[in-house]
């Protein structure tokens, strides 16, 4: 059973829009030999319709 904690932000980098998102994962639950914990790391370009 995954608890989830994550972050995001919009910032534009020059005149691109990107969309960065950081989180983190415990596993409070987990089969044997399972993580105990991860993390998530997304950068997305956003590319917007004109």
């Amino acid at each position: 059973m995954p608890i989830n904690l994550t972050v995001s932000h919009l910032f534009r980098l020059g005149s691109q829009p990107i969309s960065l998102t950081l989180g983190g994962r415990y596993y409070a639950e987990r089969p044997a030999g399972g993580p105990d914990w991860g993390i998530r790391f997304v950068l997305t370009f956003v590319f917007p319709k004109t």
